[in-house]
């Protein structure tokens, strides 16, 4: 990455770092990839690069919910989420609301009511 600073490149710079996190996630260094992904952020948004942004946020949200911290996981999915649509990027949209379903099917996660779902129909969620 210093080479990077070198030639001024700062969204080759936030890339490496943001795929440094990503490493560091898939190996459960969960600490190492939340310092990569905060490192990645500001220089993402420096170049406004939205994308990068998003996907950093997502990942911060993953940890936070192999962390069991559903309400921080939710936040940073719906954040992510807002950015993904604003730049139309639907593959990422679909990854962030399956990644949103996964923190509301958490144990630990509020339940819609057995009675009645969200549009007011019978639903067969268990609690």
């Amino acid at each position: 990455m210093p080479r990077y600073r070198q030639v001024g490149d700062v969204l080759g710079e936030a890339n490496s770092i943001k795929g440094l996190g990503d490493v560091a996630l898939a190996r459960s260094q969960r600490d190492a990839a939340c310092a990569a992904y905060e490192r990645a952020l500001p220089l993402y948004r420096r170049v406004g690069d939205v994308l990068g942004e998003a996907d950093s946020i997502q990942g911060l949200g993953d940890i936070a919910r192999a962390r069991s911290e559903h309400d921080a996981a939710r936040a940073r999915y719906e954040t992510a989420l807002a950015l993904y649509q604003r730049i139309a990027a639907p593959y990422s949209i679909g990854f962030a609301h399956q990644r949103l379903a996964q923190v509301s099917e958490a144990p630990s996660a509020p339940r819609i009511s057995p009675r009645r779902g969200r549009h007011g129909r019978r639903s067969t969620t268990r609690t």
